[in-house]
């Protein structure tokens, strides 16, 4: 399996002593989420969202929620609200039409990616911009720091996923405003990759942090975990940093994508 070595995006250099392979934490395999299904949603749950309760998957860190959610053509989520939260969606199929009480109204296309710091307090609706197509799409939350709590709402969205690009990270989301890339206010950094068979994708992760990879397509293996559309694995890096590394068997005869959420723990591991 070849391997692609990345000084740039999505390559953080560490120091010499770190675990080569950092170990998994954790396994949400895709059938064991919780769903919500009414007429005009289906919604699977990572993490307990809503009615859906488990107390083994309350978050990962200061990741909260990952729903994936299928929305009918016309349907869509009414104007409601939000404080004290990050929230970013990512459009896998389809199309997406927001509204929000800042003024902003956009339509979230695929390979776009939306950000909202719902802080001090947000109203915003989602609906299925199309009448015929089906909507796909991935609403994240995340647990924003101290000044995130009590900062006024803000939003963002752009272009963030060249479908171009194989075999490399893509930086999605940030907390750090020097980069290029949507900012939260978090120390986050959200990456999706699209890695072809026969390939092997390697990612440094620093002391101290959870990092929660999300399947969307195809099957790869993460750190010899094997990894479907849905499933989720999360890993701890405790003390010191460690090394993440996806690959995707040369005999399978498409590529695999996904997504990364490397986020800091509640409290100090």
């Amino acid at each position: 399996m070849h391997s692609m070595t990345q000084p740039g995006a999505g390559t953080t250099h560490v120091a010499a002593s770190y675990n080569p392979d950092l170990k998994l934490a954790t396994r949400r395999l895709s059938p064991q989420r919780g769903m919500t299904s009414v007429d005009w949603l289906t919604s699977y749950h990572t993490f307990s969202f809503g009615a859906y309760k488990d107390p083994e998957f309350n978050g990962f860190g200061t990741l909260r929620v990952i729903n994936d959610d299928t929305v009918k053509p016309g349907g869509g989520f009414a104007t409601h609200g939000h404080q004290q939260m990050e929230i970013i969606t990512l459009v896998i199929r389809g199309t997406l039409a927001h509204k929000d009480s800042l003024g902003n109204g956009s339509i979230i296309h695929v390979g776009d990616v939306q950000v909202m710091s719902a802080g001090q307090g947000i109203q915003h609706s989602e609906f299925n911009a199309s009448q015929q197509e089906l909507v796909h799409f991935l609403q994240v939350w995340v647990i924003p720091n101290d000044h995130g709590m009590l900062a006024r709402p803000r939003y963002d969205q752009r272009r963030a996923i060249n479908p171009a690009i194989t075999n490399r990270w893509q930086l999605l989301v940030t907390g750090d405003p020097k980069l290029e890339a949507c900012t939260i206010y978090q120390d986050v950094r959200f990456y999706y990759a699209a890695i072809t068979p026969g390939m092997q994708l390697p990612l440094e992760v620093g002391a101290n942090r959870c990092v929660w990879i999300h399947g969307i397509s195809g099957r790869c293996e993460v750190n010899g975990e094997r990894l479907e559309d849905g499933d989720g694995l999360g890993f701890v890096s405790h003390m010191m940093p460690g090394k993440l590394s996806v690959g995707v068997d040369e005999r399978q005869s498409y590529p695999a994508s996904l997504l990364v959420f490397d986020v800091p723990p509640l409290q100090r591991i």
